[in-house]
């Protein structure tokens, strides 16, 4: 028993290790974005013309002309009040989330809506690059998407996560959803249902529960074909891993938020990409490479604390 308690203790702490450095890197991704964004201004203007909306799972495209600066600016601002949105709640703020995981176990994540998607991202990028690995033995390639203006492809890269978000989760999930209030003129009801599923909905209830469910799953294979059917240089491969992407998306959308799936979404997209750029007009991998060697460890310390969780039950 003793032995155990310490083990239990050991593996507390090093998962709160690496999620801590993991946020840290996350932190340090809006600076170094900003970093990005002002060192590419300066080579040239770059102006987008069109910008890919999504409206319950169809590409609408919008004609305009706005310059990728002021685009990227916006978007870092934005997604900075979504992080604190989400470092804030919804059950404890993100210092009493950490402190009750010592305490109380790894499972304390989900008190915490950054912790929630922090947690999540790393196993699921493992899954993703190991489906990935074995549908390319068979030969199906995933692709990748094509390079042009750096600047242009950052802030499109960076605009992704809200505009799918809101074509795949919030308008296929949230909009069908919100139609139960709706239908009884209850509009109160209804925006709480778009912003938060689960704040408003009776997510026990087996009618609810069966919706809500079928709502994911839809999403979730429209959001993986969609990759596909609007090219982009995405390969059939693109598929499946969007698509168990996509489960994980509809998931934290009912359960913590529009906030959650685009902070999500938004970790592989920008994050990421921050960091490549970072190395490429840089010279310095080092920092991406640690990124990567930390999510790896914390995906894998995820995935070992949920099998044996599942095991000892």
């Amino acid at each position: 028993m003793p032995q155990r308690k310490f083990l239990q203790s050991a593996a507390k702490i090093v998962f709160l290790a690496l999620l801590v450095i993991f946020l840290i890197f996350f932190t340090l991704s809006f600076p170094l974005g900003a970093y990005i964004t002002f060192t590419y201004s300066r080579e040239a203007p770059q102006t987008i013309r069109i910008l890919l909306f999504f409206v319950f799972g169809l590409a609408v495209p919008i004609r305009l002309a706005i310059d990728a600066l002021t685009l990227l600016t916006l978007l870092l601002v934005f997604y900075l009040l979504l992080v604190y949105l989400a470092a804030s709640g919804p059950l404890a703020n993100l210092y009493q989330t950490l402190k009750t995981v010592y305490y109380r176990g790894i499972s304390s994540v989900l008190g915490n809506t950054l912790t929630t998607v922090s947690t999540l991202f790393a196993p699921l990028l493992l899954v993703n690059l190991g489906l990935e690995y074995l549908q390319s033995l068979f030969g199906v390639k995933t692709g990748a998407l094509p390079r042009s203006k750096p600047l242009v492809d950052f802030a499109l890269l960076t605009f992704a996560p809200l505009a799918e978000e809101i074509g795949f989760r919030l308008t296929l999930i949230g909009v069908v959803s919100s139609l139960l209030y709706l239908q009884r003129g209850d509009f109160k009801s209804a925006l709480y249902t778009l912003w938060r599923p689960s704040a408003s909905l009776n997510t026990k209830s087996p009618r609810v529960k069966v919706l809500l469910n079928s709502l994911i799953v839809f999403s979730s294979l429209t959001f993986g074909s969609a990759h596909v059917v609007y090219g982009g240089g995405w390969e059939l491969g693109k598929v499946l891993p969007a698509f168990v992407a996509g489960l994980c998306l509809g998931w934290l959308y009912v359960g913590w938020g529009f906030h959650a799936a685009v902070l999500l979404h938004l970790l592989f997209n920008y994050f990421f990409g921050t960091f490549d750029y970072f190395a490429e007009l840089t010279g310095l991998t080092f920092l991406a490479d640690a990124v990567s060697i930390t999510l790896y460890l914390l995906g894998v310390a995820v995935l070992l604390w949920f099998v044996l969780r599942k095991f000892s039950h």
